[in-house]
């Protein structure tokens, strides 16, 4: 599989990915969105796909790439529903599926640290930023996803079964147990917890 190019801004993987919307629509496999509809649909998840995906990798060009190669795959399969919430679903499933190839095929497990200069605020305070991104650091990639998708993304449990390829009801004690790892790093941290 080839990454697509890391392109210098959205505007620039926008129209790349919309080009390919004309193509995908005469397809006979293709996603049926008109260009509307998936510039929509890109607008609005664009950018917490890539959150994601930086968040898993630790790598903003890779993360492009993998987001790129996502929405490819997405106007080139033929999902179930074209509702929206399905859709977000299935392009994060994609993306996360394309995060587990890349690292088997380089045989590497652990993703790499977080470039600190290229972190986007999620509290007002840089401190609390600092240290929730090293704890998170600290977690394994299926915490760091559980979290990440739920708390940030805001997906219900069975979205998040369904984007990390698990049964609906192992969602609940998997998540209760990335936050018990979380808390337990952010007490090594030296951070104090209300229960």
């Amino acid at each position: 599989m080839s990454y697509a190019p890391v392109w210098d801004t959205p505007l620039d993987r926008r129209a790349a990915l919309t080009k390919d919307v004309g193509r995908a629509e005469g397809a006979e496999h293709g996603l049926a969105l008109d260009q509307a509809a998936f510039e929509l649909f890109y607008n609005r998840t664009e950018r917490p796909l890539r959150a994601y995906l930086h968040r898993l990798t630790g790598s903003s060009s890779l993360a492009d790439d993998l987001a790129h190669e996502a929405y490819l795959r997405l106007l080139r399969s033929t999902p179930l529903t074209p509702e929206p919430a399905a859709l977000r679903s299935y392009l994060f499933r994609v993306a996360t599926n394309l995060y587990r190839d890349h690292y088997r095929r380089i045989g590497r497990r652990e993703t790499a640290l977080i470039e600190p200069d290229d972190q986007r605020a999620m509290e007002p305070d840089a401190a609390l930023r600092a240290d929730m991104s090293r704890a998170l650091d600290q977690l394994r990639p299926r915490h760091r996803a559980l979290l990440w998708l739920t708390y940030v993304e805001g997906l219900t449990h069975p979205e998040v079964a369904t984007v990390l390829g698990l049964r609906r009801i192992s969602v609940g004690p998997l998540l209760w147990r990335a936050r018990r790892s979380l808390a337990r790093v952010l007490r090594a941290q030296g951070m104090e917890l209300k229960p």
